[in-house]
């Protein structure tokens, strides 16, 4: 009994997580979900604890299922939320460093496995009418990963370790305009003025 009453207070908050729709609070929302979260790490810890106490007196085990329960009924938040702060973050980064600041691979692998994430919460999220605007907000950020994806081969690319001044300049007379690596050219600069010509590198 004595984490009874703190284990209650995180279902309660875990419910109260249900009211955030805001994408724009993204920042927010997800430190108040990594609050909760490290809450109820906390109370796992110590509830085994208490699990192990009672084992060694010989007391009655009391397993804390509603502490299950509460993480389970958490996980779509987490993901979800913690997933949406990524992303927005990512994106920012991305589309605005030079082009020269970015490591192909790790985006590729994050940009992948944010959208096998999400997938996963949509999935979990269909048929809950309780959880529609959470699943709004999955989708949205779903199909935003979705439309970055295609640059992920002109990152690639454009990022081969191989690739010199005369690559450059190869690319630039084909585009029919300047491209270079410097400061200025950013990835949002080569999808934006030159999406249609992709293909060339």
């Amino acid at each position: 009994q004595t984490c009874a009453l703190p284990i209650y207070h995180h279902a309660s908050e875990v419910d109260s997580l249900g009211s955030y729709k805001d994408i724009e609070k993204v920042d927010a929302i997800a430190l108040h979900v990594r609050s909760v979260k490290e809450k109820i790490a906390d109370a796992q810890s110590k509830s085994l604890v208490f699990m192990n106490r009672q084992s060694i007196f010989g007391e009655n085990v009391v397993e804390y299922e509603i502490l299950n329960e509460i993480t389970k009924s958490f996980e779509p938040y987490r993901d979800l939320w913690e997933s949406a702060a990524k992303w927005t973050d990512y994106r920012t980064s991305w589309m605005t460093q030079p082009l020269s600041a970015l490591d192909s691979e790790f985006i590729d692998r994050e940009a992948n496995a944010l959208f096998k994430l999400l997938n996963k919460v949509s999935r979990s999220l269909e048929g809950n009418s309780a959880m529609e605007s959470q699943l709004a907000t999955c989708m949205s950020m779903k199909e935003e990963i979705g439309e970055f994806k295609p640059c992920l081969p002109l990152i690639t690319s454009l990022r081969t370790p191989g690739m010199q001044d005369r690559h450059w300049e190869a690319i630039s007379e084909k585009l029919g305009a300047r491209i270079f690596p410097d400061d200025q050219f950013t990835l949002k600069v080569a999808t934006e003025q030159h999406k249609d010509r992709k293909s060339v590198v």
